[in-house]
C-alpha cells in the first residue's frame, strides 16, 4: 500500500495524527507493517483514507489482494 502511494514504504512515518484517524495503535500498526499479522479491509480502508489514496490506487490495491489470494 505504501510503496503504490509514497514509491516506497521508508516514506511514510505514521505520527500520533495518523493513529487516531485509523483507530488503530502504533502496536497493532506495527506487527500490519512487519507483516506479522494481516489487515482486514475494514483497517486497510481507514489506512487508505488516512493517507488520501486515490481512487485508481485503491483499486491497483484491491487487484493485488485479490491476485494474492489466488496464489
Amino acid at each position: 500500500m505504501f510503496q503504490l502511494h509514497f514509491g516506497s514504504e521508508t516514506y511514510f512515518s505514521p505520527n500520533r495524527d495518523f493513529y487516531e484517524r485509523t483507530g488503530i495503535s502504533q502496536k497493532e500498526f506495527q506487527k500490519l507493517y512487519m507483516g506479522y499479522k494481516r489487515p482486514s479491509s475494514e483497517i486497510l480502508g481507514k489506512i487508505a483514507k488516512a493517507i488520501n489514496f486515490s481512487q485508481q490506487e485503491t483499486f491497483k490495491l484491491v487487484d493485488y489482494m485479490q491476485l494474492e489470494l489466488f496464489q
